[in-house]
């Protein structure tokens, strides 16, 4: 992008357009009027990177700052979008606000996406320009070298060159426009077939000059007639598009070495991780079990927890539940996938498998239990996932057993918004409807939705008078707040 012009006054849009680096200098330069010093730079540039701050929290900081107001840039447009941003990292009114304004940016989000489509498609058809340059120039001058043959058509060693030549040229240009394919994708891990590729055009390319050489040393053994002025102007051009495709080796060469220096993060260990996190935010055993006192009513209604139709729980945590279907005189066991879990499960007596749910579920017999119940595993589940596990779950269900899946209740605003996403683990909330309806296409029946509010803390503020200005939509939100923070989907199979 241009420099920016220093002057007393500026536009917010003057100033956003910037990519991170550059824009922390020209924000500098034009806020206080001096280029950054590096721990600045430093320190900006890693608000940005992070997501800690955005850029025109950036603007701010500079243009309120002391050095900023002796300054006294004005910033048009800066002062409400900073005072929101502000506003929107409050600890009470914060969340508000954050949904309120991503409310009011639903408008603008299909105009930004046609805005990064209409870039892609411009930057794909600026690659495929350079392409058809290459394509160009290569026939172009392949044409000229064949005229200078063909005035020779008696030489046998240079129409074998020219076959050679022939093969050569196919063989680049078709690795040409397969690579730059590949590298529109921007795939890291491409980048070892890339560099391989890369090699054997490089080897292509030193084979055509090659050739190229060898014609040239035969034409200047030709009569003086033989003109090599068109032979001499294209092999030119030729040569400066080959010294192009070098340099693209060499660098994709050099970017290949700098991603293999980089060293390989090892994959953490999260089962221990996760454990602390469920003992910090999920509640003491004693409150899990008091939740999970309704499943009893709908297990022992479909007959389950025998020997002979056993309770399956799939996510079974801690073994709360399974605990409590063991001190009713019923019969549980559990999966798992975290190590930690079954240990303690295993502490208290629990019948536990350690392993992934569908491939553990994927191993038992057909019909082999009465129920099958997970507490808060679906919204951590992949939507391909989700549908595979619910279809080993009917086919280990006996006829007339229940299946019952409990989850977060996003109709609930405060679960919606801000507790559902307290979980780094979570990928989506499923509304109820949404979650009902998938049960019954994977062949369950008489699915319903029971709203849990046992043992759970659920607030009641209080409505807004009526005479207050939109009082009826303020308490629409206020109600949302106290609709029950999880549901439990409960199915049949026939």
């Amino acid at each position: 992008m241009p420099e920016l012009v220093p002057k007393q006054a500026y536009t917010l849009s003057d100033l956003l357009g910037y990519p991170d680096a550059d824009f922390v200098q020209t924000a500098y330069k034009a806020v206080l009027r001096r280029p950054p010093d590096e721990a600045g730079a430093t320190h900006y540039l890693y608000l940005l990177h992070s997501g800690l701050a955005s850029k025109v929290e950036i603007l701010g900081e500079l243009r309120w700052s002391k050095e900023g107001m002796a300054r006294g840039i004005h910033v048009d447009g800066l002062l409400l979008p900073y005072t929101v941003a502000r506003w929107k990292r409050k600890r009470i009114i914060g969340p508000v606000i954050r949904w309120l304004h991503a409310f009011v940016k639903l408008g603008s989000m299909f105009e930004r996406r046609t805005l990064v489509a209409t870039s892609q498609e411009r930057e794909t058809h600026a690659v495929g320009t350079t392409l058809n340059g290459l394509s160009d120039a290569l026939e172009h001058w392949k044409g000229a070298v064949e005229r200078q043959i063909d005035a020779q058509p008696s030489n046998a060693a240079i129409q074998e060159l020219r076959q050679e030549l022939d093969a050569g040229i196919g063989r680049c240009k078709a690795d040409a426009g397969q690579e730059m394919q590949k590298a529109l994708g921007g795939y890291v891990e491409q980048l070892t077939d890339l560099r391989a590729s890369f090699d054997s055009r490089s080897r292509d390319l030193l084979g055509i000059q090659q050739h190229v050489a060898h014609i040239e040393r035969l034409l200047a053994a030709q009569p003086a007639w033989v003109s090599q002025e068109i032979f001499a102007s294209e092999l030119g051009a030729i040569s400066e598009q080959l010294a192009q495709l070098r340099l693209a080796v060499d660098q994709q060469s050099a970017a290949l070495e700098v991603i293999r220096a980089k060293p390989e993060t090892p994959a953490p260990d999260l089962d221990a991780f996760y454990a602390a996190f469920e003992e910090q935010f999920r509640g003491d055993r004693d409150l899990v079990r008091r939740r999970a006192l309704p499943y009893l009513e709908w297990v022992r209604n479909a007959g389950a927890g025998t020997e002979e139709a056993p309770v399956l729980d799939v996510g079974c945590g801690r073994g709360e539940w399974l605990e409590l279907l063991r001190d009713n005189g019923l019969v549980g066991r559990g999966i798992d996938l975290n190590r930690i879990f079954i240990d303690a499960c295993k502490g208290y007596g629990l019948d536990v498998t350690e392993g992934d749910a569908v491939k553990v579920l994927s191993s038992l017999p057909d019909k082999s239990v009465g129920a099958v119940t997970s507490m808060h595993l679906v919204e951590h589940l992949p939507f391909n996932v989700l549908i595979v596990m619910l279809d080993e779950m009917w086919r280990v269900l006996q006829p007339g057993g229940v299946l019952v899946l409990e989850t977060p209740n996003p109709e609930n605003l405060s679960v919606g918004h801000h507790t559902f996403y307290m979980d780094p683990t979570h990928r989506n909330p499923l509304p109820p409807e949404t979650l009902r309806w998938i049960v019954e296409a994977r062949g369950f029946s008489e699915a319903t939705i029971e709203r849990l509010s046992n043992a759970r803390d659920i607030p009641e503020p209080l409505n807004v008078p009526e005479e207050v200005p939109a009082a009826s939509r303020i308490n629409t939100l206020l109600a949302s707040l106290s609709i029950a923070p999880d549901y439990a989907i409960i199915a049949k199979k026939h």
